[in-house]
């Protein structure tokens, strides 16, 4: 190989590593302008607020207790009426959304009647033990009637 050769690898060898060279810092310089200039998409922060919400909520309802059956449900509630005097009649009701439960749940309806304080406190302590959901009432003198629907498995 004569001199001149050499001297001609040599440039061109040189003018490789400088093409290289700049391909690099202008694509390294185009990555950090494309990243300055890239934003979130409109809505992106209230997803993620929605995300952790939604883990929070399956969390939570993991962590819920199965609801006992139907029928142990209302045995709990006829009991615990009559010893208080409360009286327990169970009421079938055909008509969709009137008074009744349309959760995915199995039910039974009923009305309560007695004594407006013992009913209320009868209410109060049975739906934190059960799901009982009430409806319309009416009070008559001393009598209340109030329509309700205990829920179970």
């Amino acid at each position: 190989m004569n001199r001149f050769s050499k001297i001609k690898v040599e440039r061109i060898t040189l003018y490789m590593v400088g093409a290289i060279l700049a391909v690099v810092l202008l694509s390294y310089k185009f990555t950090i302008d494309t990243q300055k200039k890239w934003a979130l998409p409109k809505g992106a922060q209230t997803i993620a607020k929605d995300l952790a919400e939604a883990r929070s909520d399956v969390q939570s309802m993991s962590l819920i207790e199965p609801t006992k059956p139907k029928e142990d449900n209302w045995q709990q509630i006829v009991s615990s009426a009559d010893l208080v005097g409360v009286s327990i009649s169970p009421v079938v009701i055909k008509v969709k959304g009137l008074d009744s439960y349309q959760g995915n749940l199995s039910s039974w309806s009923g009305v309560m009647t007695g004594d407006p304080l013992v009913v209320f406190s009868l209410i109060e302590k049975l739906q934190k033990e059960m799901p009982l959901y009430l409806y319309t009432y009416s009070l008559d003198g001393k009598v209340l009637k109030i329509n309700f629907t205990c829920v179970g498995s």
